[in-house]
């Protein structure tokens, strides 16, 4: 098919041109040459370094707020906070059907040898959501290694460097399916040690015994500290004035 227009918009404005449609009758598919030589997306209404742009205001704030901090930057041409949407949604659905080891690579590269350690952190928190539930639990993972860390022994606060992440809006198995990809493209079988920490929740020892057996699994500092505190009060009694000092040496022990 010959001369099938097409509109994008790019950082000069909108653009329009002709371009043919070529099809296959034995594989049935069809392409536009023109596209793929422009580098354009099959879908979408961008183009690419447009549409890279859109996304980075799309994705670090509320739709609506972006729309009005494009306008600071490029007071030419506005854009509408359904456009941050509809961009955040396309490229999302893009990067779902990605596998996840291919993911993973494009975003960090992939180190050339095993870990000696490496450290996975799980936990979950509930965020406000649209809709008849107003919350639903996140579940959450970051995965480095410890040459990547740096330890508050040698700074104000523990620094990562350098880390792998996963967030899912739903159960674990789908939290499971991301940690999977995480922990086999930093070669987590042939660390010499994995570390888990966790803040106790039975469904984050679960994790790690299914899919890292190996892991040694810590209760992570904060979490021990207020397990202990309520042991405290147990045994000493909520108004003790002991347990500033019962605190204090907990934390020391720890």
């Amino acid at each position: 098919v010959r001369d099938r227009e097409r509109t994008v918009l790019s950082l000069g404005g909108e653009v329009t041109f002709k371009r043919n449609y070529h099809y296959c009758g034995d594989c049935k598919a069809g392409f536009y040459p023109v596209d793929q030589a422009l580098g354009l997306p099959s879908d979408g209404e961008l183009t690419p370094e447009m549409e890279k742009r859109v996304l980075d205001f799309a994705v670090n704030g509320p739709f609506e707020q972006g729309a009005d901090r494009w306008i600071v930057h490029y007071p030419q041409q506005p854009i509408s906070a359904n456009l941050l949407r509809r961009v955040a949604d396309r490229i999302g659905r893009v990067c779902e059907a990605i596998p996840r080891h291919q993911l993973q690579a494009a975003l960090q590269p992939v180190a050339a040898t095993p870990p000696k350690i490496l450290v996975v952190g799980t936990d979950g928190s509930m965020v406000p959501t649209r809709g008849g539930e107003p919350w639903k639990e996140a579940k959450l993972a970051v995965v480095f290694r410890e040459d990547n860390h740096l330890s508050h022994r040698h700074a104000r606060r523990g620094q990562i460097s350098q880390a792998r992440y996963a967030a899912v809006l739903g159960d674990v198995g789908a939290l499971r399916a991301e940690l999977d990809a995480l922990l086999e493209i930093e070669r987590a079988e042939e660390a010499e040690f994995v570390v888990w920490l966790g803040d106790g929740s039975p469904w984050i020892w679960n994790l790690a015994d299914e899919i890292c057996p190996k892991a040694i699994q810590i209760l992570d500092p904060e979490h021990a500290v207020h397990k202990a505190m309520e042991c405290g009060k147990v045994l000493l009694g909520d108004t003790s004035p002991c347990l500033p000092l019962w605190q204090q040496r907990f934390k020391q022990l720890l």
